[in-house]
């Protein structure tokens, strides 16, 4: 149900925390699309939308869509769907599945995680390694903050550059070939 006109036209955020008082989430995207206009969204954030049949639905129609904000449930949940347009995402919970992540998500600049071992986060570094221009690793234990920056000293030579920041929430921010951060830099 496309509408040429609709009640709020310059939404370029939308943000879905729940589908608990709908019966069926189509209504809620019939309704949607027809008082927003979803081709202009470039940011989602979904909540507990687990439906395969919405999810489809809605990202199918948000073509200028880079950003992608989801629990894991929701993420267990795409399949089949073309993700090369994202450039930043955001998964809340735990990620147990990297490399079906990076597969999924070929093109990510932007990515913020949390992930339980090294191993998870140097994958990450590897399969992402051409796009990936910064990450946040969330609430991450301080032996495995410095054995992934042990592990990225050794790992970039004398032509790449990385800078991080460990907040008060144990999560480690890493951008890479960052030349404007004011945080700790690290040359090789």
């Amino acid at each position: 149900m496309a509408s040429s006109t609709h009640f709020f036209s310059n939404i370029s955020t939308l943000i879905l925390t729940s589908n608990r008082y709908f019966s069926s989430v189509l209504p809620l995207f019939d309704t949607l699309q027809s008082i927003i206009n979803l081709t202009d969204i470039i940011e989602l954030k979904l909540g507990k939308f687990h439906d395969p049949d919405f999810l489809r639905a809605i990202y199918n129609s948000m073509p200028k869509l880079h950003t992608l904000r989801i629990t894991e449930t929701v993420f267990i949940e795409l399949t089949m769907l073309d993700f090369r347009n994202i450039r930043s995402l955001t998964i809340y919970d735990c990620v147990k599945n990297v490399d079906r992540m990076c597969f999924m998500f070929p093109y990510i600049e932007h990515l913020c995680i949390r992930l339980t071992t090294f191993e998870q986060m140097q994958r990450v570094f590897e399969l992402l390694d051409k796009t990936l221009l910064n990450v946040s690793f969330r609430q991450i234990r301080q032996d495995i903050q410095q054995q992934i920056l042990k592990w990225l000293y050794e790992r970039y030579n004398e032509h790449h550059r990385f800078s991080y920041q460990i907040d008060e929430h144990r999560n480690l921010h890493i951008w890479l070939n960052d030349f404007s951060s004011k945080t700790s830099d690290v040359f090789l």
